[in-house]
């Protein structure tokens, strides 16, 4: 599942590299890892801490600026998609084991 959705991401061009985005779409949106700040030709770099360097950009907010990013999805997404399928598998196939569990 995480391959598929990788590929995906890699399709539309989410998962290529660098991207620069406007301030407003990462603000809007928590998908993204930010790298640097670019504003009035200026490029800061934010901490390799993802929840820091968040901190960083919001607090650098000026309009017209721009966010280098990459795509993240976090792993935790996955194993949990996996075990919703397994307890599926489980109540389909196997019910007597998922009765068991706590």
């Amino acid at each position: 599942m995480a391959l598929g959705h990788i590929g995906y991401e890699y399709i539309v061009g989410n998962a290529r590299g660098g991207l620069a985005i406007p301030m407003e779409q990462f603000l809007r949106e928590q998908r993204w890892i930010p790298t640097a700040i670019v504003a009035e030709g200026n490029r800061t770099e934010v901490s390799s801490d993802v929840n820091v360097a968040r901190e960083e950009v919001e607090a650098a907010n000026r309009p017209g600026a721009q966010v280098e990013v990459k795509y993240g999805v976090p792993t935790v997404a996955y194993l949990g998609v996996g075990y919703v399928a397994y307890l599926v598998y489980l109540l389909l196939f196997n019910y007597s084991a998922f009765a068991s569990l706590p």
